[in-house]
């Protein structure tokens, strides 16, 4: 499990949560992207009291996908750029999570948190 604690309540953050509660009531489907979909298994919020006074904090808790991330397998490689193949592989895996969204959810990706932009220069 994972948890994933926002630094801030904001809008974005309530588009997020909304995305999620929408992800979770879909059926289930044979669909080879729906596997790469990150799914919350509960949310949470750690409120304004005496953790931070001044706003709450939205949590999220996921099942992991991957045993290690993207990020961690770095340094594993040359110069921790990805070789090829597993970069094909994982594309493939992008693309079919994205056409899951677009087809079966009714949901576009529209954004790059600042992590997948520094992922996308391994390759």
């Amino acid at each position: 499990m994972a948890i994933k604690v926002t630094a801030q309540y904001s809008s974005v953050v309530q588009r997020e949560l909304a995305a999620f509660e929408h992800l979770n009531k879909l059926p289930k489907t044979k669909h080879a992207g729906s596997k790469w979909i990150r799914k919350s298994v509960d949310q949470f919020i750690l409120g304004a009291d005496h953790i931070s006074p001044l706003r709450p904090f939205q949590c999220f808790v996921f099942k992991l996908i991957m045993a290690s991330s993207l990020w961690s397998l770095r340094h594993k490689w040359p110069d921790c750029r990805m070789p090829k193949n597993p970069a094909k592989v994982i594309l493939q895996h992008v693309i079919q999570a994205l056409d899951y969204l677009h087809r079966k959810a009714n949901m576009i990706h529209a954004g790059l948190s600042h992590a997948s932009h520094h992922a996308l220069r391994w390759f």
